[in-house]
């Protein structure tokens, strides 16, 4: 059962990753709609933030590092599974 959540959690982090490279306005779009809901009247500067296309570089690259966990996960997964 511990396996099935494991494989679980690296298609999850591999998800994540995939959608922040090759969807980053699906990323932005989400975080903007969430920040509106949690934090309504109050003037944040890092919402505004949120809306420049330097976000979305930031979103690619974390995109990119969660890619390279989710692989190293499985690799290492695949090591204690086909020990």
């Amino acid at each position: 059962m511990k396996i099935l959540f494991a494989y679980l959690a690296v298609a999850s982090i591999l998800t994540l990753g995939l959608v922040s490279i090759f969807r980053p306005t699906v990323v932005q779009s989400f975080a903007s709609r969430h920040n509106k809901l949690w934090l309504p009247g109050i003037q944040n500067p890092f919402y505004e933030w949120m809306k420049t296309s330097e976000y979305l570089v930031m979103v690619r690259i974390v995109g990119g590092f969660l890619i390279l966990l989710a692989l190293g996960l499985a690799y290492a997964l695949s090591l204690v599974v086909f020990r």
